[in-house]
């Protein structure tokens, strides 16, 4: 009696552990890359999503200044949405903002700038509902923010771009950073490197808008 009662408090052998260990060891090891995975490929897609949805509000901007616009004025909707080319987070490149987030950029002189007595006087984030605002799923902050102007590498920041086609028209989409970037104009997936990209890493990104200059 005794004897089987050591055998049955004698607990797990080294052995043992060490197999158990290793079971949990190679579990972990298939799991977490995929897990990891999953939440990358969720972020990227929740990136594109924004990317669309901004694009929207981004016409709905474009077509408004269009509509407002005085009769002398000579713009056309092309004019507007270049106007919103660069980073959402005000910048178009260096010192130079856009139209979407923070200063008002003065658009084509001749056209309808900033001293014409119809001026542009508000951004796409000023029509958009601030509960509604996309966040950037990899900083958590929404995309029209000052920290989403490329002056520093994050993932997911997202660069409006545009490259003219042989036919004449603008082509615009929304290009972005990914985890793996290593400057803030090393875009993910096949966009390329740099700005402007090339018209075949432009159109891996995000489809906004094909207008007449």
């Amino acid at each position: 009696m005794d004897k089987y009662l050591n055998h049955k408090n004698r607990g797990f052998s080294l052995l043992e552990l060490l197999l158990v260990l290793g079971i949990v060891g190679i579990l972990f090891a298939v799991i977490l890359p995929r897990a990891w995975r999953a939440r990358s490929d969720a972020s990227y897609s929740l990136t594109r999503q924004a990317a669309t949805e901004l694009g929207n509000w981004g016409m709905e901007w474009s077509e408004r200044n269009l509509a407002a616009q005085d009769e002398d004025d000579t713009c056309v909707l092309n004019d507007y949405v270049d106007s919103l080319v660069g980073y959402t987070g005000g910048r178009r490149t260096g010192d130079i903002p856009n139209n979407w987030f923070g200063t008002v950029k003065s658009l084509i002189p001749g056209c309808r700038s900033g001293g014409t007595a119809n001026p542009v006087n508000f951004t796409v984030a000023d029509i958009m509902p601030g509960e509604n605002q996309p966040r950037n799923p990899f900083t958590g902050l929404v995309f029209l923010h000052g920290v989403h102007d490329g002056s520093r590498t994050e993932p997911g920041l997202l660069y409006l771009a545009s490259v003219l086609d042989s036919e004449g028209f603008n082509n615009y989409y929304f290009i972005y950073t990914g985890a793996e970037a290593i400057s803030a104009t090393d875009w993910h997936a096949g966009m390329g490197d740099g700005i402007p990209p090339t018209f075949e890493g432009l159109r891996n990104g995000v489809f906004v808008a094909r207008l007449k200059p």
